[in-house]
């Protein structure tokens, strides 16, 4: 992928993310006022259910792009750069495995609950499972781009000089 294209990957993720946590408070503040005035909308529990599932779901993708997740590197850090580099690239190619794994499961949860009516809404259950599918697939992408990117530095490995700038 070219550096364009992920910036573009990027910037898409946290507008898609931004517009989501939009629909995701006014869907809520909705709920809210429409129990307030005593005529509860029957939909806003269950809409900011599935928001609340896409949300999280870009956040991990955005999370994963911007190289950002929590790493106890306590043990990591002692060891020499070559151990660095083996024990990283091991790291990486777990997490991309978890990401195919995930992405193939999403998949799977999509198909079996295509036919699944969600109760309020006029959606099927899939959509609550598709966000799975891309975030996998960032996460396998991600990981064997700093996989190929993965190189030692000075004094050790130095993980975050490895992502695109943001």
């Amino acid at each position: 992928m070219t550096l364009i294209s992920l910036k573009f990957l990027d910037r898409s993720l946290a507008i898609i993310a931004g517009a989501v946590l939009i629909a995701l408070l006014a869907v809520v503040a909705a709920g809210i006022v429409s129990r307030a005035l005593g005529t509860p909308f029957v939909w806003t529990d269950e809409s900011a259910s599935y928001l609340m599932v896409w949300l999280s779901m870009l956040g991990w993708m955005v999370a994963t792009r911007r190289g950002v997740h929590m790493r106890v590197r306590a043990l990591f850090d002692t060891l020499p750069t070559r151990g660095q580099v083996i024990v990283e690239a091991v790291f990486l190619l777990v997490i991309a495995m978890l990401g195919a794994i995930i992405a193939w499961q999403g998949l799977h949860l999509v198909q079996s609950n295509a036919d699944v009516d969600a109760i309020t809404l006029p959606v099927t259950l899939a959509w609550l499972y598709v966000p799975l599918i891309p975030a996998g697939l960032v996460m396998v992408v991600q990981a064997l781009i700093d996989l190929v990117a993965l190189r030692p530095a000075g004094g050790g490995l130095d993980i975050q000089d490895r992502r695109a700038p943001q």
